[in-house]
Parts: structure tokens; sequence; C-alpha cells
């Protein structure tokens, strides 16, 4: 029976801890932490140890820990008679008894030296350890203190395993009690390893806690440290809560939960997805933290909450807490709780509002009417803020308040400098990510290399490694490549910027490099850092290509259609029976590689070598092998067999065969994959690019639905836009009538079968419908969603028109030959001076809407009658030079274009080169049409369809020996890739990049 003892009792036996401890603070600080020190010895202190309560333990704890530094540096005066303990490469391996007996020095440290772990397994060590205790030869004291020694010296999560599992597999040491600080040092070691993947994690959690020890509030708190890394949230519940059937662990324990234990699993709770359950401590029907309860939420509450919300996307929630209801005058619960927001909860709330898209609401926290952060009140905003704000403003394309909050204008101090906040390199890599999405390159590359630069090797601040990840991230997005190869590789005889930065580019900012390539279609400068003469990345190099570096290699063969190479990449060459590049990298293959490769297999036709990687003779990817296909893998199948037309195999995949004698079962069901709405709307595709539309509608509306209001399987936004392809596809208006649209003509009105699934229809969807509204010759049901009695998008509405509704809209006109609402939709009456729709919607017209119209008027022979009006809305989208006009004419007339073009040239339309010159077509507007001088800082190239043709032209009437085309960079090089293939395909001829301009190809005969 447990001895009862007074609290004058336990007094007693703190007081004489404390006062025993503090002879040696420092050593103190080691035995209290269950590493070597003098105290190890004392059979009497550890006795008294034993007996002290949880709180006193605490106690002890906390006061030495939190000793002074400088309390600690004069202590070391009073160790100093004590002999010199052992180094820790020494101590991490004892293994053998520690008598603190006096010795000298030397002996001592011969006495509890032990081999390394790479001379003895963890079992073997741990196998003589116990061994030598079960003799005798140890105490049980001694023994701990060795495992924590051990412990310690693990620098890998499977040492630690094999430790756990030893200790675990011994009757004896499972029966025996042992110090919780034992069981700390396991916990502590094992949120070492945070970088390992969740699944390492698993069962660690139900070992430890099977070892007998006297468990307290802070070992609950370290297990939700270790159950977050390997997010396991019924471990946790398990642990805090338990069950109608079951107490919790802690229950079993006897240990009361307290705030930090409930705040620590908040954050277990938000790394998985359960906010029900983090949010119902304080706010469910039974809270356990409340003002009027025991126990109270704090700031570490608030901010762990916010967290869980930011997540999970819950705004409502996190204005609740943090903010209340201005509308309703409700307070927040952090008033009610009578908790004072602070600075970081502020922070933590403006990361809510980031990740949910609610800026304004973040904004209003520094710069609204009644801002809670600013220079004249009590709290401050912070560099965090900023960044946090920074965060916001990348996500929902904010990039006028990032600027404003960061450089400021001519006349306006920044933000940061009204609030006396230095921007430090942090903050400018945020800011340049602002300008990655928001399309505002030039801003972000003056950071570095503008004439006023804000990171230099001369200035206080410099350049980092990230600063350049973010840099090749804005490349990647802006399509700039020069300005990616000048940072990472420099030219030749320059030098890279990031050699005169002094950053030693690494594998990461290398791989950020190919993504860039990928983007903008150069291939080989990519291919180069791995297969060139002089590789950067190579099993003999310092740098070596890893997962990544292929990965990004396979997204840039993708891009610019280089299947051999992926194959070379990935398979080597089956035929000469040569390893793959990976292969002889040493880099092993795993599923989200072979996704990829079987991207690059399906946006290059080959399909086949797709298939076999889980279809053929030697698979890679199967039940039985190392390797399993899974849900990614099925989708990027589904768009290999959309792009190849190949229904079949995707319906074996997806659906299998239930129309034989026999049921075959799907291959994902052969695979253990459940397909989600996600696979479905995928197969759907497929059935839309091969005809196969009942295979689809059977998916919703056949005798065995899989998607379906009763289904666990719902149908959402994204099948339903599928639907409608497959019916524009296949010409079924009455199925994509009865899925968007009410049928109220009869006498019964019938709800649309979107309606009936609880999906609200937006933009997109009504956009996709006036499609196949236009493939079916149904234009009056596309014209009544705007124009109709009852519009359902219109400038009053929540739904709004926009350029892509009006280009459908045309697409339809033209189609059904209806040039009077084409004339209304985009010129108005120019008779009644009233204006058009587009102008009453507020949507400018655009090119792409210019030449939609422009195909109405030649289908209705119209085009010569209103020429004027067109140079009208011309100007409307800023194209005020007649030259854009005849740019975009010109194909429409591709049997007449020479004609076109000599006439143009009698005219004054065209120069008289029409941009040849030296053998070279330069096919920038301002060196074909006469006036054209471009917008002051970009000079358009023509289209894609006006450059083949002028291609053609100059080979059959003026130079038959053209050597190189220069295209620029246009759209994402989309004119240069064009022509490539052009070329390729019509001409059979190869090309180069030019040495000093890659917006410039050379050509020459293909050596086929």
């Amino acid at each position: 029976m447990a001895t009862v003892r007074t609290s004058a009792e336990h007094e007693s036996i703190y007081r004489f801890m404390l006062k025993s401890l503090q002879e040696y603070p420092s050593e103190a600080v080691l035995y209290l932490n269950f590493e070597v020190s003098k105290f190890d010895g004392d059979e009497n202190l550890q006795q008294c140890y034993q007996r002290l309560s949880k709180t006193n333990r605490q106690k002890l704890y906390d006061f030495f820990n939190n000793k002074s530094s400088s309390t600690r540096f004069n202590s070391r005066t009073q160790d100093a008679h004590y002999c010199k303990k052992p180094s820790n490469a020494c101590r991490r391996f004892a293994t053998e008894p520690r008598f603190i007996t006096p010795k000298s020095s030397t002996q001592y440290t011969k006495q509890i030296q032990q081999p390394s772990p790479s001379a003895d397994s963890f079992f073997t060590q741990i196998s003589a350890l116990i061994h030598s205790w079960k003799l005798k030869q140890k105490t049980k004291n001694q023994l701990g203190i060795d495992l924590n020694a051990l412990i310690g010296g693990c620098t890998k999560l499977s040492q630690l395993i094999e430790i756990i599992h030893s200790l675990k597999n011994d009757k004896q040491v499972m029966e025996t009690s042992w110090d919780i600080r034992l069981i700390h040092k396991l916990l502590h070691k094992a949120a070492e390893f945070s970088d390992s993947h969740s699944s390492n994690f698993d069962g660690i959690f139900s070992d430890i806690i099977r070892f007998k020890s006297s468990y307290e509030a802070k070992t609950c708190t370290l297990l939700l440290k270790l159950i977050k890394l390997n997010l396991n949230f019924s471990d946790a519940k398990r642990l805090v809560l338990g069950n109608a059937a079951k107490a919790s662990v802690m229950q079993q324990w006897g240990i009361k939960p307290n705030v930090a234990i409930y705040s620590a699993f908040i954050t277990v709770c938000a790394k998985t997805n359960q906010f029900d359950s983090a949010w119902r401590l304080v706010c469910g029907k039974k809270p356990v933290m409340a003002p009027h309860l025991p126990l109270k939420a704090n700031q570490i509450t608030c901010i762990n909450l916010l967290t869980v919300c930011a997540e999970m996307e819950r705004y409502a929630e996190a204005k609740s807490l943090v903010l209340g209801d201005g509308d309703t005058a409700t307070a927040s619960l952090m008033q009610q709780w009578d908790i004072k927001p602070d600075v970081a909860v502020y922070s933590a709330f403006i990361t809510v509002c980031a990740k949910t898209g609610q800026f304004d609401s973040a904004w209003l926290l520094v710069c609204g009417d009644k801002p809670v952060m600013a220079p004249h009140l009590p709290l401050k905003a912070n560099q965090i803020t900023c960044l946090n704000l920074l965060i916001a403003c990348a996500e929902t394309g904010r990039y006028a308040e990032a600027k404003l909050l960061v450089l400021g204008d001519i006349a306006t101090a920044s933000l940061m400098q009204q609030w006396g906040i230095k921007p430090n390199v942090f903050i400018y890599n945020a800011f340049i990510t602002v300008c990655a999405k928001t399309g505002q390159f030039d801003r972000a590359w003056q950071l570095v290399c503008g004439d006023k630069p804000v990171m230099a090797p001369h200035l206080p601040l410099k350049a980092d490694s990230i600063t350049c990840m973010n840099l090749l991230a804005a490349c990647a997005e802006a399509g700039r490549y020069a300005e990616a190869k000048s940072l990472v590789l420099g030219d030749g005889d320059t030098a890279s910027l990031m050699q005169q930065w002094g950053i030693k580019p690494d594998a990461s900012i290398y791989n950020a490099f190919i993504t860039v390539c990928a983007k903008t279609g150069h291939f080989d400068n990519a291919w180069q850092l791995v297969r060139g003469d002089k590789p950067v990345m190579a099993p003999h190099l310092p740098l070596k290509a890893d997962s990544i570096t292929c990965m990004n290699l396979l997204a840039v063969c993708a891009e610019t259609g280089r299947y051999a190479e992926a194959k070379s990449l990935v398979l080597g060459d089956g035929d000469t029976v040569s390893a793959s590049l990976m292969q002889h990298w040493g880099i092993k293959s795993n599923v989200a590689i072979y996704n990829a490769f079987i991207t690059v297999c399906a946006k290059n036709g080959q399909f086949d070598s797709a298939w076999r990687l889980v279809c053929g003779d030697k698979l890679v990817m199967a039940p039985h092998l190392p390797l399993k296909a899974n849900q990614i893998t099925c989708m990027n199948l589904l768009v290999a067999c959309a792009e190849t037309g190949r229904y079949a195999e995707a319906k074996s995949l997806v659906l299998g065969d239930a129309d034989g004698d026999t049921a075959i079962a799907s291959l994902m069901q052969q695979w253990d994959i459940k397909p989600d709405v996600a696979v479905y709307s995928a197969f759907i595709t497929v059935c839309a690019k091969t005809g196969q539309f009942d295979s689809a509608w059977k998916l919703v509306c056949g005798d065995k639905p899989v998607m379906a209001p009763h289904l666990p399987l719902k149908a959402n936004q994204i099948t339903c836009m599928n639907l409608l392809t497959a019916c524009a596809e296949t010409g079924r208006y009455a199925e994509a009538k009865s899925l968007v649209l009410a049928d109220d003509d009869g006498d019964t009105a019938t709800v649309s079968l979107m309606q009936h699934w609880g999906i609200k229809p937006n933009v997109a969807i009504y956009n996709a419908f006036i499609t196949v509204c236009a493939q079916t010759g149904q234009f009056d049901s596309a014209w009544q969603l705007v124009c109709g009695d009852k519009p359902v998008m219109a400038p009053h509405l929540p739904l709004r028109a926009d350029s892509i509704t009006c280009l459908n809209l045309l697409t339809a006109c033209a189609e059904i030959g209806r040039y009077a609402e084409a004339k209304t939709l985009v010129l108005g009456d120019g008779d009644t001076v009233s204006a058009s729709l587009m102008r009453q919607w507020g949507i400018k017209p655009n090119v792409a809407i210019y030449n939609a119209f422009i195909k109405v008027c030649i289908k209705a022979k119209k085009f010569d009658t209103e020429i004027w009006y067109l140079e009208k809305i011309m100007n409307e989208c800023n194209m005020s030079t007649p030259s854009q006009i005849y740019a975009q004419l010109a194909p429409l007339e591709k049997d007449n274009f020479a004609s076109m073009i000599d006439k143009g040239i009698t005219q004054g339309i065209y120069k008289k080169n029409v941009g040849l010159m030296n053998h070279c077509i330069d096919l920038h507007m301002d060196k074909i049409f006469e006036g054209d001088s471009g917008d002051g800082t970009h000079i358009r190239g023509v289209p894609l369809a006006f450059a083949r043709l002028l291609f053609c032209y100059h080979k059959q009437n003026n130079e038959p020996n053209i050597t190189s085309i220069i295209t620029g960079y246009h759209g994402n090089n989309t004119l240069k890739n064009g022509m490539i293939s052009f070329l390729k395909d019509e001409f059979g001829l190869e090309f180069i990049e030019d040495e000093f301009n890659s917006g410039m190809i050379v050509l020459s005969k293909s050596a086929h």
C-alpha cells in the first residue's frame, strides 16, 4: 500500500533536495535531466527524489533550468575541485557502472569509454547493459543513466526505435518501474527527428506508454508532440479524451489535464484536420476550458486555435475568436474569456486571413479606421506581422498593398518606415514572392539588380539562397529565362549573379532553375546541368541530382515534348539493356517519379509506355511490389487515355468489365484504390474525348450511379463541367439542359440535376453550357442566360458574365449566324448610340473577343460594312494601331494572304521587306508593319497564324534560303515553340537556339 505523506513531509523532502542540489547548480541541471552528474552515486538523494511529489519535481526542474547563465558561470568555481567529467563523445555510449568515489580524471574517463554505435549495434549494447543489471552489476539508477547516454547518441530515428524495441522485448524491463526522466529522454530524442516521414513514428507512442513509470502532466505534453509528428489523431484522443467505453490514458494514470495539455492537443488537431475536436474544447456542449471552469483558455490556446483555423480554412470561427461580430456588437470569445489579444495573436489571425482569402480583414488590423496595431497604440506591428501580411498579399494577389507596406512610393514612406520597422532579408524575400504571384517581376528584380538595390554585397542586407529561390520562382511565373540564367549560370565570360554575391548554388537552386526552363521551353539548358560537357550535378561531384531534380526534368520533358530523354532518365533503354540515368545516379524511382513520367507519355502520345508501368510484362508498380500505384497514378493514366483516345483502358482502370459472362474487377479495385470524385471526373473527360457519352452519364444518372446525394461520393462542380464538355463533344443538348436548367415549361416544374445534387451553378458552369448550345444549334437557350426574362448572369445579380461568357456567346453567334446579337454584345447600336452589352456589364473587349467578333462578321458577310466599328473597339482594347487589325485579319483569308501582303505594301501598311533581312525573318510587329513602335515598354510579336503564313510567303516569293527567325519571348514562348513545331512538321527543319539570343532560332535541314 502506498505511503501517504503529509504536506509537511513533502515540503521537508523538497527542501532537502533543493539544499543538496544547490551545492553544485550546474550538476543539478544534469542530474534532473538524467545526464551524468556528480550526484549519481548518492543513493540517499535518489531515494528522496523518488519520494518527491510531481509538483515538487516540476518546481525543482524549473528552478534549476531557469537559473541565469551568470549563476551557472559562478558555480563553475565551486565545481572546480570535482574530478573532470568525460567529454560528450565519451559519456554518450558509456555502459560500465559509474561509481562517483574520488578517482583521478584519467581513471574516470577510461572507465566509462565504450565503442561507438558503428562498432556495435544498439541492440547489442542494450542487451549488454540489461544483462549487467540483471547480474546486479548495475543498480537500476545506473542502468537508467547508461540508457540515457545511449539514447542521446542516436543519430537516426531507426536507432531510437531499435532501443525501444530492445527494451520492450525484455520481460523484466517491462515489469520494472523506471524514472520518468528516462521516458522524457526518449520523447525528447524522438522530437529531434521531426524531419522524418510521419509513418516512421508509427507504434512509438503505444510502445512508450507500456513502460512503467510515475507519469506526469509534462509527459503527456511530450507525448502529444510525438503524436503530432506521427499525424495520429486517434492516439491523441486516446491519451487525452478517451471515449464513452474507456477512460483516457491520462485518467488511468491519475493525471488531471491542464491548459498546456489541451493546447498541445489542439496542435495535434491542427495537423490532422480535426477542427471540430479542437473547437469543442472551448465552444462545445461540454467545454473543458471556460471562464466558469477551473481551467481557462490562455493566449497560447488562442494561437493554437488560430493555427487550426488556418489549416482548416475556418475564417468565421477565427473572427469570432479574435474580433467578434461588429454588425451585431457581439464580443469576441477572447473578450468573453478576459484574454487580451497581443501581437502574436493578431499575426496568427492574419495567417488565417491569408489562407481563407480574407485580405481586407487582415489589412484593417493595421490600416483600417480602427487599427489594433499602430505606433500610437499599446500594440505595435512587428516584422512577423509584416511577413504574415505579405503572405496574405501573395495569396490574394494584392501587389499594391505589398508595395505600400515594404517600398512605399516616391512621395510616401512605406508603412514599415512609418511603423519604425526595418525590413530584413526575410521581408524582401516575401515581397519577391508577392511579385512572382502578381506578375510584377521587374519590381522583384530591382531589389537586387536595380539602380538602388536593397540587397547587395556592399550593403548591410545581402541576398541569400532563399532570395535566389524566390527570384527563380518569379522567373518561372513570368517566363524570364534570361534573368534566371544570369542569376544561376551567368554568361560565358560573365560570372553569375550568385557568384558575384558569394552564394553557392545547391541542388534546390538548380532544381528551381530547371523549373524555369520547363516554363520557358529551354530543355537543352536544363538537360546540360546533368548531361552536358560540364555538368553541375553528378555522382562524382559534390552536388548530386536527387528525386526532385528528376521530377523537374520530367516536367521540362513534358512541356517540351522530349519523350526520349524522359525515357532515358527513368527507364533506360530496354533494347540495349542500358541502365537509366537515375540508376547511374543512385536514385531510386518512386511513385511520384513514375507518375511524372506518365504525364510525359500523355503529352507525347506514348500511351503504351505509360500503361506498361502498371500493366506490362515488367511492372514497376503493383500490389505485390514495393511500389504501388496511387490515385495520382490513376489520374495521370486517365489524362493519358484522354489525350490518346484510349477508352477501353480507361474503362478497365476505373469500371472494370461487367458486360460479359464473368465480371472483371477494375484495376483500381485490384490495386485496392478507391475511386474518388476527381477520378470519376477525369474518366468523364476520357468519355468526352472518345465519344462515350453514355458511360459518363451513367456515373450520375444510371441504374447504379457512383455519385449521388445518398452515396458517400457526391458530384461537384468539376464533375458538372466535365459532363458539359462531354455534352458539347457529343451533341447532347437535352442532357446538358437537364443538368443545368430547371424545366418549368410543363404542368409541373422539374429541378435541374445540379439543384437536386445541391450544387450551385457558377459562371464557369453557365459558360460551359453556352458552349453546348453553340455546338447543338440552341442559340436562344444560351442568349436567355444573359438577356432573357429571367437572366442568371447580370450586373444586379450575384453572378456576372465575364469575358469568357462573351467569347462563348460569340462562338455561338458564329456557329448559328446571329450577327445582330454579336453586334449588340460587342458594339452596341451605332444608330441609336446604345451601349454594347459588354459595356453595360463592365467588360472590356480584348484581342480574343475582337477575333471572335471578326469571325462572326466574316460568316455573316458584314466585315466590309463594320470595319470602322472594329477600329473603334480596337482602341477600347488599347490596340491603337491598324497594324494589329491586319495581323489578326490576314490569317482569316489565308488563301489570299500573298495578295493581301502585296496590296498592303503598296498601301503603306507593311514595310517593303515585311520583316525579312539577311536571310532572317524578324516576327516583331515593328519590323513588319509601318508605324508600329509598340507601347513604349514592349514590342509585340505577330500572332502565330500570321507568322506561319509569312514564312511561307517569303520562302515562296523572296528568299528560299531562310537561315534564322527572331521570335522573341512572347506569351511564354508560344510564338517560338509554335514556329519550331510548324517548321519541323511542315518543312522537316531542325533548329538550334542562338548562342547569344534565346529569342532567335537558327534553322538547319533535318538529319532524317
